[in-house]
């Protein structure tokens, strides 16, 4: 995506003169299948996909932020997208963003989710904490975290490799089912044209739905295993509840019974949607992990100065802190560039509008799809320099985070429906 990686670079002439066979009767089909799907009144500039969808193969083999990007090149910051009768919309500047994301939140608050997601996590049966609820994690966080730097040192002072997604389940609860997992993210992974086009939905032409289903029931044994293992451990340690808690599980289970706030009113349901939530998020915080490492190997001198910033602050007797963190800028600003370069997830979770409203003078229905490519984002070289280079430096100094005010820069959205686990999986990411 106009970088000299594993991206597509940009076509140097967008009005490429189809010279062959294949490219008239792809000109033909996006002409018929335009006119039978038109946009909307007042709709943003775009492009008909249905000319694609009719070869679903080439629409599943491609990297869709990747295709998306080109399309936005040739039709700017706000495009419209024709895939079904469902209208759907593009943003990919951070202008555009904070026009829809912030000035208009309410109306773009709606979110849309993919139909793996919503079998898997119980139909989204998790629930949103506040800052105060977060604080009850605080100690078994630290713990988890402190382990996995354990193991990191353990296996560098032995001169071993380290596979770090496999330390993401030690750290998530010593998962025993990681084939499952690991089924499940190349599931997620995947361009799910149901997603794409409902219309699909009473087929599942990629089987993807009875593979998820078969997941979903390997899972539900699983996690109604570790609730009444846990239950049963807490009445052998009922006089150290409390005291005790070894990890997530222990702390919904313990908070509940005893707190007047959102912990209260758990459920077991939304304790299994939670632990959902927690496990899927599991290769995005792994893969998070493996890029840094990566681009820490590709620059030497970034590694040098991460190393000298630590031992100055920290020293080498003991691990990193939460307090360290604001007296670690170049740290910070490495982190800021992973996420920058290699944001989990480079299209961000659809959202839907719950009204009609205007953007940029033009007209966005209720009920619209739309789409943030947080990668091409990154890579508009109008907004960054050199935006296919890993700099650190271009973050320090900056005012820029990765919580979503500076629109610049959100790899885990912005407003109310930001990733739930921006707050765990920020320090996690910082502290390895």
């Amino acid at each position: 995506m106009g970088c000299n990686r594993e991206e597509k670079p940009l076509p140097s002439n967008h009005n490429v003169r189809r010279t062959n066979k294949a490219d008239f009767q792809m000109h033909v089909k996006e002409k018929v299948a335009g006119r039978i799907l038109k946009n909307w009144k007042d709709s943003p500039p775009g492009t008909c996909w249905m000319a694609h969808t009719w070869s679903l193969p080439h629409l599943l083999n491609n990297r869709l932020h990747e295709d998306l990007f080109h399309l936005s090149r040739i039709h700017g910051p706000l495009l419209s997208l024709k895939l079904d009768l469902k209208p759907r919309v593009l943003i990919l500047s951070p202008k555009m963003a904070r026009k829809t994301l912030k000035q208009q939140e309410y109306v773009f608050s709606s979110r849309t989710i993919m139909e793996a997601i919503q079998v898997i996590t119980y139909d989204t049966a998790s629930v949103i904490f506040s800052a105060k609820a977060f604080e009850a994690f605080g100690p078994v966080h630290k713990q988890q975290v402190h382990g996995l730097l354990k193991q990191l040192y353990l296996a560098s002072m032995m001169k071993n490799s380290v596979h770090i997604a496999d330390l993401g389940f030690v750290a998530s609860g010593k998962i025993s089912l990681k084939h499952t997992f690991w089924e499940l993210m190349q599931i997620l992974g995947s361009v799910n044209v149901t997603d794409l086009i409902p219309v699909f939905k009473p087929f599942d032409l990629q089987g993807l739905k009875r593979r998820i289903l078969k997941i979903f029931w390997r899972l539900y044994a699983f996690y109604e295993n570790i609730i009444k293992e846990r239950l049963e451990e807490r009445k052998i340690r009922i006089g150290n509840i409390g005291k005790e808690r070894l990890d997530l599980l222990d702390v919904l289970l313990d908070y509940r019974s005893d707190r007047d706030d959102e912990l209260k009113s758990l459920s077991r349901k939304n304790i299994k949607g939670m632990l959902a939530e927690m496990f899927t998020g599991t290769d995005t915080t792994s893969s998070t992990f493996e890029w840094g490492m990566a681009e820490i190997q590709r620059k030497p001198d970034a590694y040098k100065k991460i190393v000298m910033e630590l031992d100055q602050v920290v020293g080498k007797d003991r691990f990193v802190e939460e307090s360290d963190i604001s007296n670690l800028p170049y740290l910070q600003a490495a982190v800021k560039e992973v996420f920058w370069l290699h944001p989990a997830v480079p299209l961000l979770v659809p959202r839907s509008t719950n009204e009609a409203c205007e953007v940029s003078g033009y007209h966005i229905p209720k009920g619209c799809i739309v789409l943030v490519n947080v990668l091409g984002m990154a890579r508009d070289p109008s907004v960054w320099e050199d935006p296919c280079e890993s700099k650190p430096e271009r973050f320090l100094g900056s005012s820029i985070d990765v919580k979503g005010h500076e629109f610049n820069l959100i790899p885990f959205g912005s407003g109310k429906r930001s990733c739930i686990g921006l707050p765990l999986v920020h320090r996690m990411d910082t502290f390895t």
